[in-house]
């Protein structure tokens, strides 16, 4: 089955969000009225016509959910998709189990977690209070075996990335798609320099945070067993003049902030390149990742107009956040 029609219909839909100019209207408003009516000359149009402000979290879960369910729609492989939505169906499981353990209403745990799973919230929480984990994805049941002996939030936590990774990494080794199989050995690669590193800095043996190592990227675990090591692969994943600044950040202060920044940026480099073969699942990887990104900056800037954030402090939290 080929992308013939799903990838460039995916392009097709990434160039209808939020353009440069559109951005720059939404960031020179001069109150979170002012940006919320320009709001309505973008493509989130169609989805505050009939709603008011204050259902703003609605409206931006909307934009997401449609996202979804429009690649799915078109996708000639629809489950190669569920390396996008998997990793929040992990989140939310993580958070229902903490939830839990201190007794926190069910309809207080929905609201912590994200829609963008495969699972919506309230399915995992009904499934996960009645013991039927079972009729979900296999890894999330192992995943909540395996949190049940755990106190610790952070071993909670560590037993979700483990079986995050075991669940993707099944979906590669099923199917011959490159750009998949690429992507998940890179965000593989990335996690184990981010979650060493953490580690390293902060933790101590036998102590949280525990080390981690995922197999299935493109280093060994003994490349994760030391800064120095671990540094020099983080420079040849994400570019050695790119890391450079970040590498010398966290030698003088400890600081993970801008190696986690460029991580994150090297991932949407590597999809943003992988997106120019129209005729592939990767546009349909961009796309999602787009609407996510105008999601966000969306509400940081509503939410710093309604604060009365100024605009200098907006665009530099938006620069450190996305540039």
């Amino acid at each position: 089955m080929t992308y013939t029609y799903a990838g460039p219909r995916a392009k097709a839909l990434q160039n209808k969000l939020l353009s440069e100019n559109e951005l720059e209207m939404l960031l020179s408003a001069k109150s979170f009225e002012e940006a919320y009516k320009n709001l309505h000359q973008t493509f989130f149009y169609n989805y505050i016509t009939k709603q008011t402000p204050q259902n703003l979290p609605y409206i931006l879960e909307s934009v997401v959910e449609d996202a979804k369910k429009t690649l799915i729609s078109i996708a000639p492989k629809p489950h190669l998709l569920d390396v996008l939505w998997l990793k929040y169906d992990f989140y939310n499981l993580g958070a229902i189990i903490k939830s839990t353990m201190k007794s926190i209403p069910e309809e207080e745990i929905e609201k912590m977690c994200f829609k963008s799973g495969k699972y919506p919230p309230q399915l995992l929480v009904k499934k996960y209070t009645e013991g039927k984990m079972i009729d979900t994805n296999v890894h999330l049941l192992h995943a909540a075996k395996e949190a049940k002996n755990y106190k610790e939030v952070s071993d909670i936590g560590r037993a979700m990335n483990i079986n995050y990774f075991r669940a993707v990494k099944e979906i590669a080794e099923n199917n011959s798609d490159q750009f998949v199989k690429k992507y998940i050995s890179l965000i593989i690669d990335l996690f184990n320099v981010r979650a060493n590193l953490r580690t390293l800095s902060y933790g101590k043996e036998n102590e949280p945070p525990y080390p981690i190592f995922i197999s299935g990227g493109s280093f060994k675990r003994e490349a994760t067993e030391n800064k120095e090591e671990l540094l020099k692969k983080f420079s040849c994943i994400g570019g050695e003049s790119a890391c450079k600044e970040c590498t010398d950040e966290y030698k003088e202060t400890g600081s993970l902030r801008m190696i986690e920044k460029r991580c994150d940026e090297h991932i949407t480099q590597f999809i943003k390149e992988s997106s120019y073969n129209a005729f592939s699942i990767a546009p349909l990887f961009s796309y999602f990742q787009g609407v996510k990104n105008n999601v966000q900056i969306v509400r940081i800037i509503l939410v710093a107009k309604r604060t009365g954030m100024s605009e200098y402090d907006l665009r530099k939290i938006l620069r450190r956040l996305y540039v």
